[in-house]
């Protein structure tokens, strides 16, 4: 038993970057050693919220449109602070326990069992017959764009009509999709586990947003009176600026509505610069992320922004470069940010990023070949122990074999004109590049490393024609692998094994589409989706498709040399320039590349308020103790809030509807 709990000290001195000679610096009662959150009653809950919350998640997705403020970028965390807030009231009256470990795997999964892809696949269905795709014509075959769209991605036309599930059009859609989506979380894991080796193990990077997690699933979970007085005045205080900011009861001019809590400024600021966009964030949760972000980050990243969406647009349209005509001939003054955005990125920033993208890849494996290999070898000795937690290297190899040429044989199977050795170079090589790349932008800054379009760019690259190619299910990783690193420094911070995370995640995976299935289908019975019902897919379903038919039929125009080498060139000054002074971060700075000013101004609003305003209130110990607590029950009180609001929406729209 000592031995046991002699290796725990070491691992979470290794693994979680405490130092054990100070006990301030971890939360009381902390157990050292290991343990499981995979207990019965943390898979109850899983699957009993999975059946039940998911009926908010969906129709939060169906009522606002992703990624548009707060309101929908809360959908999952609402349902993830109902969820632990009921059950941690509920084992407080019922007098049951709830460890920190089975809590964790709550919290951690809660996201997870109420996000269901059926939503999804109706969207799929939808793209087939939407007027602008209908409208389109391919331009190498002269047919209907629509005709060409394969089955398995969309089913056949008229599905729509019989608004049901429990058809054979839907088994090759559903298959495919699920399918490919087991086979990239396969990879996704092992590539996790690996990145965690080398990020926390290895370099201790300090994963500034992990401590809010677990602030909030021991402060829940274990209930210490004065952390919960921390928690509870942090969440009413958010809660009440929630309902303000989202009740209308704020007579700002210019603000949008009411899920989007923005003053847009864009419309002012570019008739004095055109081309550039300007906004001042109102949403409070978006200010918390500035509390924990240190200054550099906070600075690169804000820096970078102002200088590309407000200088960098307004440039490229007066300059005489050809790389911008595209962007010239788009623009017209007085567009929305969110448009400005999207044609920005299409003609411009991406080829920037790409380039950009390639050029911290380079400079990464060059500069951590060595951590590279120690990581690996770490890995193998520490997977031996049954304590740590962590599986063997020779099973994490296999499963990213196994998921990424299985992603690979998947593709080739569907679109089999396509090189075989392009689809090895994409699935196989750059899914763990990219995860050295992610992981290591979530470990210093908070934020995944994203790369938009290089499905698209890949497919151009190959010279493969078709309409087919277009919607393959390319391994084409999006950040689970970096998602997966930081909830295992999260199950360290809460004394938890990470294997019974994923196990956890295997297990509650079904459920979570059963009842998708489920509700979906349920919603589709009462109204017709699209309908004005739910609003998110009239407008933003519309918007999206757009978009899509876009990029398809102006591939060739999208990705320019030029600006893919001058993207490669700056990052690699910025690499360069951070050996002589390490204050320097090319992450953040490629981060800020794709954050308009909308979103740069809560990062520098929120820093200043935490790191000035409230750290000369509450003291600079108190509140380097106590911010990451403050953040997690602002994160508590703003989603239950909205959780509640969206369920009342959904009730009184409930009230009116026929199911025909």
């Amino acid at each position: 038993m000592g031995t046991s709990r002699t290796y725990g000290i070491c691992l979470l001195r290794e693994y979680a970057g405490m130092d054990i000679a100070e006990p301030t610096s971890t939360p009381p009662s902390f157990s050292y050693k290991l343990e499981s959150g995979l207990t019965w009653k943390s898979l109850f809950v899983l699957i009993f919220a999975s059946l039940t919350v998911t009926a908010l998640s969906t129709y939060l997705l169906l009522a606002t449109p992703p990624g548009y403020g707060l309101v929908a970028q809360a959908g999952a965390p609402a349902a993830t602070y109902i969820i632990i807030i009921l059950l941690s009231e509920l084992a407080s009256l019922a007098s049951v326990k709830i460890t920190r470990q089975e809590m964790f795997i709550i919290f951690s999964l809660a996201s997870v069992s109420v996000s269901g892809p059926f939503l999804t696949f109706i969207f799929y269905a939808y793209f087939r017959v939407h007027p602008v795709t209908l409208s389109t014509i391919d331009g190498a075959t002269g047919q209907p764009f629509s005709s060409l769209i394969p089955t398995w991605y969309s089913p056949p036309a008229g599905i729509l009509d019989l608004r049901t599930f429990i058809h054979p059009y839907w088994l090759p859609v559903i298959s495919v999709f699920a399918i490919s989506f087991a086979l990239r979380i396969i990879a996704e894991i092992a590539l996790g586990f690996i990145m965690a080796q080398l990020t926390i193990a290895i370099e201790k990077l300090p994963f500034p947003l992990a401590p809010v997690a677990s602030e909030t699933v021991i402060t829940i979970g274990e209930r210490d009176p004065g952390r919960m007085r921390v928690f509870s005045m942090s969440a009413v205080v958010s809660a009440g600026l929630v309902l303000f900011l989202f009740s209308g009861a704020l007579p700002i001019p210019g603000i949008l509505p009411w899920w989007v809590p923005t003053i847009e400024l864009s419309d002012y600021v570019s008739r004095v610069l055109p081309g550039s966009t300007f906004g001042i964030n109102l949403n409070p949760l978006d200010y918390l992320i500035g509390f924990l972000l240190p200054k550099n980050v906070v600075i690169a990243m804000v820096i970078t922004s102002m200088a590309v969406w407000i200088l960098g647009n307004y440039l490229a349209l007066q300059l005489p470069f050809d790389a911008f005509l595209e962007w010239k001939n788009d623009y017209i003054l007085g567009m929305p940010t969110s448009v400005t955005w999207f044609r920005a990125v299409l003609w411009m920033w991406q080829s920037f990023m790409v380039g950009a993208a390639l050029g911290i890849v380079a400079s990464r494996l060059i500069r951590g070949r060595k951590e590279f290999v120690a990581a690996f070898r770490s890995l193998r000795k520490i997977g031996e122990a049954e304590e740590s937690g962590l599986p063997r290297l020779w099973i994490l190899i296999s499963m990213f074999l196994i998921g990424s040429f299985g992603s690979v044989a998947l593709v080739y199977y569907l679109v089999p004109q396509f090189p075989l050795w392009i689809l090895i170079v994409i699935g196989v090589v750059w899914p763990f590049v990219f995860a050295v790349v992610s992981s290591r932008s979530v470990a210093l800054t908070g934020y995944a490393f994203s790369l938009p379009y290089l499905r698209e760019m890949v497919i151009l690259a190959s010279g493969v024609g078709g309409v087919d190619v277009w919607f393959a299910p390319f391994y084409v990783p999006t950040g689970e692998a970096a998602g997966f690193t930081s909830t295992i420094k999260v199950a360290y911070l809460t004394g938890t094994k990470p294997v019974s995370y994923f196990k956890a995640y295997a297990i509650i995976m079904p459920f979570a589409w059963l009842a998708s299935f489920l509700w979906v289908s349920l919603f589709w019975n009462m109204s017709y989706i699209p309908s004005a019902l739910y609003p998110a897919t009239i407008s933003f379903w519309t918007t999206q498709t757009v978009q899509q038919l876009m990029i398809v039929t102006k591939a060739p125009r999208i990705f320019k040399p030029t600006l893919i080498v001058a993207g490669g060139a700056t990052m690699l000054v910025l690499e360069g320039l951070s050996i002589f002074f390490p204050s320097i971060s090319s992450i953040a700075a490629f981060n800020g590349i794709l954050m308009t000013p909308i979103g740069s101004s809560s990062l520098i609003i929120g820093y200043l308020l935490g790191n000035v305003l409230f750290k000369k209130i509450l003291g600079e110990n108190s509140w380097a103790r106590y911010r990451s607590l403050i953040v997690a029950g602002a994160y508590a009180g703003g989603g239950v809030t909205i959780a509640l609001g969206a369920a009342m929406t959904m009730i009184v729209k409930a009230v009116w509807p026929l199911p025909f």
